[in-house]
Formats: C-alpha cells, sequence, structure tokens
C-alpha cells in the first residue's frame, strides 16, 4: 500500500515538471494558400483588402504605400503546475506579408516567416 501511495504521489510531482506550453497570438493569421491568388499587375487593392482584411500597419514609399501584416505566435513553457515560467526558453513564430501597391494595383509582395530553429 506505501509503494503504491509512493508511486502515485511521485506521478504528481513529476508530471508537474513535463512543460505545459502558454500560447499567445498577436495579429490575424495569414493564410499561405491565399497569397497563391495576388497576381503582380493584376490583383487590386480593394482585391487584397477583401482577402486578407485591414493591415497590421500601412506605411508609405514615394509614389506606393506597403500594405504590412504581421501575425505573432509566441509559446511559453510552463512548469509546475503553472508557478514557473520559461520566458527565456519561449518560442517565437512571426509570419509578414508586405504588399506593394501603385496606382490601385499590386506592383510586389513579399511574404516572410521567422521560426525557431
Amino acid at each position: 500500500m506505501r509503494k503504491l501511495l509512493f508511486i502515485l504521489i511521485a506521478a504528481v510531482f513529476l508530471s508537474g515538471c513535463a512543460p505545459m506550453h502558454e500560447v499567445t497570438r498577436e495579429g490575424r493569421q495569414i493564410d499561405e494558400e491565399l497569397m497563391g491568388s495576388i497576381k503582380t499587375g493584376i490583383t487590386t487593392k480593394q482585391e487584397i483588402l477583401s482577402t486578407f482584411g485591414e493591415p497590421n500597419e500601412v506605411v508609405t514609399v514615394a509614389a506606393s504605400e506597403v500594405l504590412v501584416y504581421r501575425y505573432t505566435e509566441t509559446s511559453v513553457p510552463i512548469y509546475a503546475f503553472g508557478l514557473v515560467e520559461a520566458r527565456r526558453s519561449a518560442e517565437v513564430t512571426e509570419k509578414i506579408l508586405e504588399v506593394t501597391i501603385r496606382e490601385g494595383k499590386v506592383v510586389s509582395y513579399r511574404f516572410k516567416e521567422v521560426s525557431p530553429e
């Protein structure tokens, strides 16, 4: 009986050592499949807004405007039943879509994903 009790207590404490993850998300997820519908010189700004929604940021560069879509996901390991957060071990994944518009049409776009290695 003592052995069983010891095993149960050990299992409870050891499961507290296995990390859980707290995940936070900022921005709207960028659907990479939808980027296939972007055609330079053809796709309009309105079509971009209809497909991807309002951008996080709009930057004016010379005679163009750049619509910036940004999505960030942060995963923080949590130990000891949520009592200890390991922020230094957090994994951050960022996706950025930049669409350059001139005279109402897409002239270029760029997608970048930065994730932990």
